[in-house]
């Protein structure tokens, strides 16, 4: 009997993956390996009816191409869709049990399944960190169809690595989101100074970059901070740096990490208070701003305040 991969070989597979494409092969043929389905696609919806779905699809079986498979607000209405919608649930659920329980396929369900080629072996695999998200519609997970009956077993044995899976979705969620000149390095000619980063070293020098703390970090991408203390000093090591901020200023000298644009800020002036003229009964404020460019004063004479008046350019 072949040994099924377990939680630690997608992890393992999932931190060599350096770009998009292939982490989410690899996440794919993983899901479809543990539950011996043929079909395995990301799916990401948002919540409003309309909006587009993203789709990515690794496949064990030819489908019928990506310009005839069902739009978002069918995906929206299949019951699988409806139960984590209703329930907030973040767990694996087959398409038989909801049924079951009331979240029913229609005709028009089944005529779209006939079409497709597909089956109603059907499991999904929430991967965003909140009910509340799903409660609204938003959908981010993937879609598991096989050709025989997903039992419990294969549903326990995807519900016990969701921690692993969910972290690996956040991790090729992330390498979406990698700067322009971080992805742009592949397709250009390798600079010699430049260091050879893996995919998580990439990702962790971009969070860095960010602001964020060891501990920040490893929470985002399910992993221990010691396991981030390593990638850390991996990254000083090859940068020639000593800690964090030398890491990133080298890096973004190299073009690793876009240079921060710098927001402008307003220039403080303080506030004069002038002795009150005969005329008036109270104390003169005379208040001086900056905008534009040109500094203003707002003068508050006995209690009333005066328009703007522009004093210099």
């Amino acid at each position: 009997m072949v040994a099924l991969p377990t939680p630690a070989d997608l992890a393992v597979q999932m931190l060599n993956a350096q770009d998009v494409p292939a982490a989410a092969g690899v996440l794919g043929d993983w899901l479809l390996e543990v539950t011996g389905a043929v079909v395995a696609l990301r799916v990401r919806l948002g919540a409003a009816v309309g909006d587009v779905a993203e789709v990515m699809p690794v496949l064990r079986i030819e489908l019928p191409p990506p310009s005839e498979w069902p739009g978002p607000d069918l995906l929206r209405e299949h019951p699988l869709s409806r139960f984590h919608r209703a329930t907030g649930c973040l767990l694996p659920a087959v398409l038989r049990d909801v049924e079951s329980h009331g979240w029913r396929l229609d005709d028009s369900d089944r005529e779209e399944i006939d079409r497709l080629h597909l089956t109603e072996h059907q499991m999904t695999v929430p991967t965003v960190d909140s009910s509340a998200v799903l409660r609204t519609g938003t959908w981010l997970g993937w879609v598991i169809v096989a050709e025989h009956d997903l039992g419990p077993r294969v549903v326990e044995r995807v519900a016990s690595a969701m921690p692993t899976i969910v972290g690996a979705d956040r991790h090729l969620g992330l390498l979406a989101g990698l700067s322009p000149a971080l992805l742009g390095r592949a397709q250009r000619p390798r600079d010699p100074s430049c260091p050879s980063l893996t995919a998580r070293e990439r990702i962790i020098l971009t969070m860095l970059a960010q602001g964020r703390t060891a501990v920040g970090i490893a929470t985002r991408l399910a992993i221990s901070p010691r396991t981030v203390h390593k990638h850390q000093e991996h990254l000083y090591r090859k940068l020639g740096a000593v800690d964090r901020l030398s890491a990133v200023l080298a890096a973004q000298q190299l073009g690793l990490v876009p240079v921060p644009v710098p927001v402008p800020v307003p220039v403080p002036v303080p506030v004069v208070t002038l002795p009150a003229p005969e005329a008036h009964a109270g104390p003169v404020a005379v208040r001086a701003y900056s905008s534009g460019g040109s500094v203003h004063s707002a003068a508050t004479i006995a209690g009333r305040t005066y328009s703007p008046m522009r004093l210099s350019n």
